[in-house]
């Protein structure tokens, strides 16, 4: 079981153009991802009445991107929000890197706040796909994107 206090991220700035449905607030990697700070991928879930249900965070690692990202560090976690935070549910997130070579890093399992950190050496290029169910074993995210390269 994870329990760690997160705390909320400063106001976000955009990260080299991949950042997507940007939610009000992040939470803090600090401690989670060890330095990964960088924001490269967003996206809040919300439930049919607007309220939160989860939120997928890719980060990059360091002040510096290379031009095509296909060496930069990233760390994935997929946090629970709201109502759906604090009760023990099944989540994953895997992260791939573009490099064929390299498998996949993954947690999955049941968790109270977050799955992950997941991390790729070289994993700027890669994709990320995640899911979360509620306590009775229903779906309710799952989804992945590529990450993206210019």
């Amino acid at each position: 079981m994870k329990t760690r206090i997160l705390g909320l991220l400063a106001p976000l700035a955009m990260a080299v153009g991949c950042l997507v449905a940007v939610p009000t607030a992040a939470h803090a990697t600090g401690s989670i991802c060890g330095g990964y700070t960088n924001i490269v991928y967003a996206n809040r879930y919300n439930d049919s009445k607007g309220n939160p249900m989860a939120t997928i965070y890719v980060y990059t690692k360091g002040g510096a991107v290379d031009q095509y990202k296909l060496t930069t560090p990233t760390c994935a976690i997929l946090y629970a929000e709201g109502a759906y935070s604090g009760e023990s549910k099944y989540m994953g997130v895997t992260l791939c890197s573009d490099y064929v070579a390299v498998p996949c890093t993954t947690d999955h399992g049941t968790y109270k706040s977050y799955a992950g950190p997941v991390y790729q050496a070289h994993g700027g290029c890669g994709s990320v796909t995640y899911v979360m169910k509620n306590t009775a074993g229903t779906t309710i995210v799952s989804d992945s994107s590529a990450l993206g390269c210019d």
